[in-house]
């Protein structure tokens, strides 16, 4: 089975590793791309590795995914690592980016001197 023609949701991320070949450690990414479909329910739309998070790779994940059958997605959420707009942007054009929360708050917290940290997180609930 192909994937959906439509997905309103998709996650992608990349997590590397170390691993060994021929007796060598080398570090490889692994992209992780999940789905939520129109039902609402969430879908492994794939696993893809390669040498590094690029826009490349990213791009030949896109391109998989619309050969295997997805047409339309509404919103991407990713890191947004540089180059990653313009990949998503050659393969999906009106789809929306969403950096990941995750990667918003890590962001943030660059900027947040550790020892208030504690105090932001509270004054952030009582915003949000």
């Amino acid at each position: 089975k192909g994937l959906e023609k439509i997905y309103p949701f998709i996650f992608i991320d990349g997590i590397r590793f170390k691993t060994r070949e021929d007796g060598y450690s080398k570090e490889v990414s692994v992209y992780i791309v999940l789905g939520i479909n129109l039902e609402g329910q969430k879908e492994v739309i794939g696993f893809y590795i390669g040498e590094s998070e690029t826009s490349k790779m990213l791009l030949n994940v896109l391109n998989d995914i619309k050969t295997m059958g997805c047409e339309k997605i509404f919103v991407i959420s990713c890191d947004n690592l540089p180059g990653i707009s313009n990949a998503i942007k050659a393969t999906y054009t009106n789809t929306d980016i969403q950096k990941c929360a995750v990667h918003q708050n890590r962001n943030i917290f660059k900027f947040v001197n550790y020892k208030e940290v504690k105090i932001f997180i509270l004054d952030m609930k009582k915003i949000y």
